[in-house]
């Protein structure tokens, strides 16, 4: 149309429209009658900037400003976008030409912003309940009834092995003959650990082994499913439970530390995989400071921890067959197997005391805390132990075994 009137000096008549503007004789006609009542052009923009958001990508669409400096990076930096969500797919730049009001015709530059997701709404959702959660506990954490032990003195291994607690998991007890839920499972919690704390605290400890995680949760997102999908019956919201088993596991930290330096290891379970590791995330965070804790949170299903000549290999055992397991540790610890004496693999996951020795390796399956659900109810899974188990390794191998019982 600018080129139109540089050229005629006039405007087109209906037939010169009709032949230069593609579409119906309707859509032509129309042209025609607006560009009667709008003989000027101009630059001013029109188009109104939008960002549209689905569930894994968005759109932002903004006209490019006449004159002025443009960017892609100033486009995110302006609009504000997280790019620890989002990251830029592709752009294109467009011209859009169109007849408006006020005798006016336009022409206008536009440029369309692709974005995709780098994390699904489930996770951004947990990871700022976890912050959240995070800064609530901070405010409030305060240990002073703990005497912290900083510096080994003594000369044997403990390890207080809490394992398949399934924080949140709900049970009936008109169902199942019990009842559980949050509240029951924090206190059967803390009677365990203190019951085994006063059982153990009498050895002169050089390390504290703590493993976590291991079924420590019962869900793993806001659908109340397990990390592979399957529906479980649970008791309050997800996050609730994040933040009651993240106090327990630093309180039960905290109170084994007064016995000797803690080395915590993350072992995730089949329950919650992603909210454990958050989990273990965040208590490497909370001691990130501290001497006298180590925080293991290496995304490996499987870790060996080494003291003296003793080797254990932890993991939650839901992936390997315990057969397998001695082989496993001769490959992935091949270079530990030439100093060490004793070996043993520690796991959870089937809920019951197995020890086992398989080609001079001892396999431990440790007692779930946690009272059954109405799956294990209806299996006919009853009458095993719910307590907490601890283990005193000297450097000559294994030497004693605790149990922590709930009243």
């Amino acid at each position: 149309m600018r080129s139109y009137l540089q050229d005629n000096g006039k405007l087109p008549t209906q037939l010169e429209v009709r032949t230069n503007v593609k579409g119906s004789t309707a859509l032509t006609t129309q042209a025609w009658k607006r560009v009667r009542n709008e003989p000027e052009f101009t630059s001013e923009p029109v188009l109104e900037e939008s960002f549209h958001v689905t569930n894994s990508t968005a759109t932002l669409n903004v006209p490019i400003p006449k004159d002025e400096p443009f960017s892609i990076e100033g486009m995110v930096e302006r609009f504000k976008i997280d790019t620890s969500v989002w990251r830029v797919k592709d752009f294109k730049v467009k011209t859009w030409r169109g007849l408006i009001g006020e005798g006016k015709s336009i022409l206008q530059d536009w440029v369309q912003i692709n974005f995709e997701r780098l994390i699904t709404l489930d996770e951004e959702e947990k990871i700022n309940a976890l912050k959240s959660s995070f800064e609530r506990f901070a405010s409030k954490y305060a240990p002073s009834r703990f005497h912290i032990v900083t510096k080994a003195k003594g000369d044997v291994l403990l390890e207080p092995f809490f394992t398949d607690c399934h924080f949140g998991l709900h049970s009936w007890g008109e169902e199942t003959g019990h009842d559980y839920d949050l509240k029951i499972a924090e206190r059967m919690y803390k009677e365990a650990g203190e019951n085994l704390y006063n059982k153990m605290k009498h050895h002169k400890a050089d390390r504290v082994l703590m493993p976590i995680g291991n079924d420590l949760l019962h869900v793993d997102n806001p659908h109340n499913m397990t990390t592979k999908g399957t529906v479980q019956h649970t008791d309050s919201r997800w996050q609730k439970a994040y933040d009651v088993a993240l106090e327990n596991v630093i309180w039960s930290i905290d109170l084994f530390s007064t016995l000797a330096p803690v080395d915590v290891i993350l072992v995730p379970g089949n329950h919650a995989t992603v909210m454990e590791t958050l989990l273990g995330k965040a208590v490497e965070i909370f001691y990130r400071n501290t001497n006298h804790v180590k925080v293991d949170v290496r995304p490996s299903p499987r870790k060996y921890y080494e003291w003296e000549t003793v080797l254990i290999g932890l993991t939650h055992s839901h992936q390997e067959k315990k057969k397998d397991l001695p082989n496993i540790m001769s490959v992935e610890a091949r270079p530990n197997l030439q100093i060490v004496e004793t070996r043993e693999w520690h796991t959870g996951h089937i809920h019951t005391q197995v020890v086992e020795e398989i080609q001079g390796v001892v396999i431990r399956s440790f007692p779930a805390l946690a009272l059954s659900d109405s799956w294990h109810h209806g299996k006919g899974y009853k009458g095993n132990l719910h307590a907490v188990q601890g283990l005193v390794f000297s450097r000559d191998g294994f030497e004693s075994s605790y149990i922590g019982r709930t009243s």
